[in-house]
């Protein structure tokens, strides 16, 4: 990580063969804009978009048939799946507001020059649990940019490297003041006169592949990885509170229908 330099506007942006100013300048250029998804060549804009999800993604891959070599991508947040195409695409450099861990981790492993603001605290396991990824003792850190690329693979030795300090909550250390204020519902546009809603909580769901609806407002559910899931909402207030599992024979469903009262379903069965 090259700390060497503090930029002004982000405090605790992260850098890897990376200058700070320059993150930060591309950083201010999509807030500036609201943008989601920037990509530049040598200074000169050669795409841009607003949504989010997968769908500039997608027309990442389209528009550039030959790869990313060379470009600077600028992007407000980045997961997992926004990692691997960039790495796929051999993106010149990836910059960010905020990486997931595992964003971090392919990134780091392909040696694409990268930078961040933020590291998401935690991730949730597709049952749901939340898995806590706070840095403190157990990180070790350098100032001091690592030779070769041995420190990128499994069994390194991190000798000279000291622990990071475990510096508290984010609300008692030195960056307090910046915050990063996008909700669950902000990377979603829907069209005038539209909105979104959670009607269930990850906890109770996990990570949902497909949905239909069952009878009396019962909603049917596959869970990733898992089973056929149907969700109550006892209350009527059009919230889903409780989960009972309606079968395991078939897991990881792609797609439910409910005919009569008969549910076909498409996923992993036991003959395969």
């Amino acid at each position: 990580m090259n700390e060497n330099t503090k930029p002004s506007t982000y405090q605790d942006i992260r850098c890897f063969r990376l200058e700070p100013r320059y993150a930060v300048g591309l950083l201010d250029q999509v807030q500036k804009q609201n943008l989601s998804l920037l990509v530049m060549k040598e200074g000169t804009e050669k795409f841009r978009s607003a949504q989010s999800g997968i769908v500039p993604l997608l027309e990442l891959a389209e528009h550039f048939p030959e790869g990313l070599a060379s470009f600077t991508v600028v992007d407000t947040t980045v997961g997992a799946c926004a990692a691997r195409v960039f790495v796929h695409l051999k993106a010149g450099e990836v910059i960010a507001h905020t990486f997931s861990q595992t964003a971090l981790a392919v990134l780091t492993l392909s040696a694409t020059p990268h930078a961040f603001v933020q590291l998401v605290r935690e991730i949730r396991s597709q049952s749901g649990a939340s898995i806590a990824l706070d840095t403190g003792p157990s990180w070790d850190a350098t100032r001091t940019e690592p030779l070769g690329d041995a420190w990128l693979r499994p069994g390194f030795v991190a000798q000279g490297w000291r622990p990071a300090r475990d510096l508290g909550p984010h609300e008692q250390s030195p960056w307090k003041a910046l915050a990063y204020q996008e909700g669950y519902l902000d990377r979603f546009q829907v069209p005038q006169g539209f909105e979104l809603e959670r009607i269930a909580e990850p906890d109770l769901v996990g990570s949902l592949v497909c949905l239909t609806w069952g009878r009396n407002g019962r909603l049917i559910v596959s869970r990733e990885g898992g089973p056929i899931l149907v969700l109550h909402d006892a209350n009527g207030d059009g919230r889903y509170e409780h989960a009972e599992e309606f079968s395991a024979d078939v897991t990881n469903c792609q797609g439910l229908c409910l005919v009569g009262d008969e549910l076909f379903a498409v996923g992993n069965g036991p003959d395969g």
